[in-house]
C-alpha cells in the first residue's frame, strides 16, 4: 500500500478550554477529546506530514493525546517537517506535564 506525503495536517485534539474569547471560531467548549483510533488511522496510511498542527480548545488540556501524537509518529517513523501547537497561553500551558511533553 503506498503511503501519504501529507503536506498540512491539523488535529483538533480536545474541544475543552478554560477561557471564553468572544473572538474564538471554535465556538462553546465542550468537554471532548479525541478518540485516539482516529490518530492511528491517519497515522497508519502516513509516510510524512511537511506541517503538523495539534490544536483544540486548548491542547494543553489534553496533554496524553500530544504523547500519543508524537510516539505513534516516533513509533512509525513519520517524518515531520514542522510541528506547532496552537495555545492560549494560560495556566495550563505552563504545567510541568505538558512542558515536558513539547
Amino acid at each position: 500500500m503506498m503511503k501519504l506525503e501529507i503536506e498540512r495536517l491539523s488535529i483538533e485534539i480536545t474541544r475543552r478550554c478554560n477561557m471564553k474569547c468572544s473572538h474564538c471560531m471554535r465556538g462553546n467548549a465542550r468537554n471532548t477529546d479525541i478518540n485516539f483510533e482516529y490518530i492511528t488511522n491517519v497515522l497508519r496510511h502516513t509516510q510524512s506530514i511537511d506541517y503538523l498542527n495539534l490544536t483544540g480548545g486548548e491542547p494543553s488540556m489534553n496533554v496524553e493525546a500530544i504523547k500519543f501524537v508524537l510516539n505513534s509518529l516516533k513509533r512509525r517513523k513519520i517524518s515531520v517537517g514542522s510541528f506547532y501547537i496552537v495555545t492560549n497561553g494560560s495556566k495550563t500551558s505552563m504545567s510541568d506535564e505538558f512542558i515536558k511533553v513539547c
